[in-house]
């Protein structure tokens, strides 16, 4: 019953959306195909997505699996043990023949940091599986949720010697996470503070586990925990960067050349940073933006906002449940309305103006589209957030390009 009521309610939200953007994206009556298209196939995912959420939990190990195999997809660390999402794909029992399992992913906490474990390499362990849960604790972030939107059901705690690493697996993947280590040793080879070096290696790769608790809630409770995340203003700084870099190629009459590179740039970097749900949104509407440009065809941000929506959950409909993807369609939803806003009342100002008047509209818009969601999972609701974002985001370019 939650989970037709959660339903309805999704369709609720996303008709009342569709609304509004409708009135924006319509204009001087002339309809726009793929923004309607794009409202059918949101639809229709939000009920694959809900379909797939009742999708049954894999079986536990049976009893006769004395040995499980497991291929590490990531790594998570700190001060003092670390955390491994791993994809269970075969077991055997105690004379060595094979056991039919429910192939399945799984988090496993090691005692310490053993830096020999990394995404690609497989390791075997006697399974005692038991599900994820959480502690507890009253407006508690929910793990389990967490878990599950990545379709991770079951837990278990190793020490050092309660496991062996078997090999190491080549893949895509594995290679990408390869080049991440190598970017990761280089900003930690840098003169700077360990603090500054966990910073940059969480604004530039999304992998700054070293960060301070303390140091992420203080920039949540300011309204710039969106500094932290990957998301659509590093994709847009990256953008930027490379529009300078590539500029020469407009003068030699390779436009399109430019657009093509930017494109393959951003969509490695995607990939390389884990293909998180806001930084895949960020990178499609680019994309999408870009080939506009090369055909020669109108192209409406709205328009491309729901058609990365699409996308992401069509790829992965789990996502329809994760908080990031919530968090960053609905900010860049009432950006993209203050935006509109901002051109229809305020075109008329100096360039200093406007610019200042859109960048406190958007802020405002950002934090009015995600308060809701960040009061009910974090329990938070900046209220510093204008002040805190007008000053930071502007100085962000410079960071991630010094970087």
């Amino acid at each position: 019953v939650q989970s037709f009521v959660f339903f309805f309610l999704c369709i609720g939200i996303t008709s009342a959306i569709v609304s509004i953007s409708g009135v924006l994206t319509v204009r001087h009556h002339q309809s726009n195909w793929l923004f309607f298209a794009s409202i059918f196939s949101v639809m229709l995912t939000f009920s694959l997505g809900n379909a797939l959420f009742q999708y049954r939990l894999p079986d536990n190990l049976s009893d006769d699996a004395d040995i499980a195999f497991a291929e590490v997809k990531s790594v998570s660390d700190n001060e003092s043990s670390m955390s491994i999402i791993a994809y269970v794909y075969s077991a055997v029992d105690s004379v060595g023949n094979a056991v039919d399992i429910d192939p399945q992913n799984v988090v496993l906490y090691i005692q310490g940091n053993d830096y020999s474990i990394y995404e690609g390499k497989v390791i075997s362990f006697a399974p005692l599986l038991k599900p994820v849960s959480n502690m507890g604790n009253p407006a508690e972030f929910d793990y389990c949720r967490y878990l599950g939107c990545r379709k991770v059901y079951r837990q278990q705690f190793l020490m050092r010697d309660q496991y062996k690493i078997v090999r190491y697996n080549s893949s895509v993947s594995a290679s990408l996470a390869d080049i991440r280590r190598v970017i990761t040793r280089r900003i930690y080879s840098l003169p700077f503070s360990p603090e500054s070096k966990d910073f940059l290696n969480q604004i530039i790769l999304g992998q700054g586990t070293g960060v301070d608790d303390d140091i992420r809630q203080s920039f949540a409770n300011v309204g710039l925990a969106h500094i932290l995340a990957l998301s659509g203003l590093h994709i847009g700084i990256i953008t930027l960067i490379l529009s300078l870099l590539l500029a020469p190629l407009d003068y030699l009459r390779l436009r399109k050349l430019r657009l093509c590179l930017t494109i393959v740039v951003l969509l490695f970097y995607a990939a390389l940073t884990g293909m998180s749900a806001s930084v895949s949104r960020a990178v499609i509407m680019s994309t999408v933006t870009f080939i506009a440009f090369l055909v020669y065809r109108r192209n409406t941000p709205v328009s491309a906002l729901f058609l990365a929506a699409v996308l992401v959950l069509a790829i992965s409909p789990f996502d329809l449940f994760d908080v990031g993807f919530q968090l960053s369609f609905m900010a860049v939803l009432f950006i993209l309305i203050a935006n509109s806003l901002a051109r229809k009342y305020f075109a008329k100002q100096s360039k200093i103006s406007y610019w200042f008047t859109n960048l406190v509209l958007m802020s405002a818009a950002s934090m009015i589209g995600t308060g809701i969601l960040s009061a009910f999972y974090f329990n938070v609701i900046p209220i510093v957030f204008l002040l805190s974002n007008a000053v930071i985001v502007p100085l962000m370019p410079i960071v991630v390009s010094v970087g």
